[in-house]
C-alpha cells in the first residue's frame, strides 16, 4: 500500500510517437527539443492553453 510502480524504459525506442500529444516522432527530436530549451505553447490545434508572453 502506498507504493508507486514506475513503468520501465524497456523498448522505449519502439513506442513512438512521443510527448503527451504525440508531437515528436523520433528520440533524436526529443533531444533536440530539450537542447533548444523546450517550447513555448502558442496557439496550437490541440492545446487549450492561451499563449502568454512572460
Amino acid at each position: 500500500m502506498g507504493k508507486l510502480k514506475v513503468r520501465t524504459l524497456h523498448n522505449l525506442e519502439l513506442t513512438a510517437p512521443y510527448m503527451h500529444d504525440g508531437s515528436i516522432a523520433a528520440l533524436e527530436e526529443i533531444l533536440d527539443h530539450y537542447a533548444a530549451g523546450g517550447r513555448t505553447l502558442l496557439t496550437r490545434k490541440y492545446t487549450r492553453i492561451e499563449s502568454r508572453i512572460i
